[in-house]
Order: structure tokens, then sequence, then C-alpha cells
């Protein structure tokens, strides 16, 4: 092999070896598709808080993870492209229930990179008891370096930012949900921030 040769290929392997720590797809950085997996954390004050992987369902016709998140029933499905989570707002009108809103949200995209940003928006309309009604969402994701955090390597630092606003009677509801998730390879979330509280991961099995 000719030196040129051997120089192409360590260039060829170094510059691998760092698209491999950049870019991590599928479950790898979000193991949220696996059955039995938990999560445990410790917030602000001290106390413990509980995610696990309860089982599977069809939600919209995919396979979807049933996610018991600190008490919170949530769906999520993955592929290797995105990881989405079922975002739902209920309306509870003369005591029965309408769901204005049932939409896959992208959480993370694949392969993960560095100051990757992810918009996006979804919307719904229709009516409740005669009122027309109008659920808008939007969204802005953006991946930070990829770091070494607490006792776990190459993580990624997420922040999220969702506008929700729901229109009915002639009555608009706007909320902003802005919250910050660290994420390690094969672990999943390691920390985070809403707020004043921070939550740190203390214990987690997964399958």
């Amino acid at each position: 092999m000719s030196v040129i040769s051997r120089c192409l290929l360590i260039v060829l392997i170094l510059t691998g070896c760092g698209r491999v720590l950049e870019q991590r797809v599928g479950d790898d950085y979000f193991p949220i598709m696996k059955p039995g997996a938990y999560w445990i954390y410790s917030n602000t004050e001290g106390d413990t808080m509980r995610m696990k992987v309860e089982g599977t369902t069809y939600v919209e016709g995919c396979e979807a993870s049933i996610v018991d998140r600190f008490g919170n029933l949530e769906y999520w499905w993955q592929n290797d492209r995105y990881t989405e989570r079922y975002w739902q707002h209920i309306v509870i009108y003369d005591g029965t229930p309408y769901e204005v809103a049932g939409k896959w949200v992208p959480f993370l995209r694949y392969p993960l990179v560095a100051n990757d940003v992810i918009t996006g928006e979804a919307s719904n309309s229709g009516e409740i008891g005669g009122e027309p009604y109008r659920w808008q969402l939007t969204w802005n994701i953006k991946v930070g370096e990829c770091k070494n955090m607490m006792t776990f390597d190459d993580v990624f630092t997420v922040e999220y930012e969702f506008v929700e606003t729901f229109s009915w009677r002639n009555v608009a509801d706007t909320c902003v949900y802005r919250f910050t998730r660290s994420y390690a390879p094969n672990v999943g979330i390691i920390r985070e921030i809403v707020g004043d509280d921070t939550l740190r991961l203390i214990e987690y099995s997964i399958p």
C-alpha cells in the first residue's frame, strides 16, 4: 500500500469515528420502545420520580410505547429518523371529553447532529357544542454540542419550546412549554431541566 493510500485510509477511519460519535441513530439515545425499561430520577427537592415503558399499543396505525411518566400516560413512537410523542389536547364539555388534538410531534431527529434545529407546527379545527374551535401547536427544538456529563459520555443536550394555543367561544388560551433534556447513548434522558427544577437520573434498567 502506498503512503498516500495509507494516509487516506487513516483519514477515512478518523472521520468515520467522528460521524459515529456525532450521529447515533434509532433507540441508541432514547430506548423508549423497550417494554419494561425504567428510569428513576431525583428532583431538586430530593423527591424520586419514575418513568417506565408499560407495554405497546397502536395509535393512528403506529405501534407505540405506553409510557407511565411520573404518573401520566404518554405514547411514543420511533423509527430510524424520528422519536415522536403523541400530543393530545382534551376538552371536557357537558361532562363529555373531546380530543380536539391528537398529533405525532417530533422530539428527536436522527442522526443527532450538534446545532440541528427542528421547527414545525400542527393544527386542527372543528366544533364543540355547536361552537367552532381551533387548536395549534408550534415547536422549536435545538440540539446542543456532544459532551460528557455526570458519569456519561457522548451526551447531547436538547432545548425544547412548544407553544400551544386553543381558541373556543371567542377565548384563546396559550401555553408555552420550555425545558431541556440531556440524552446519553444506551440510556436515554439523564437530566431534565424545567424552570427551577432539575431532574437527575439515579437508577435505570434497559432490557
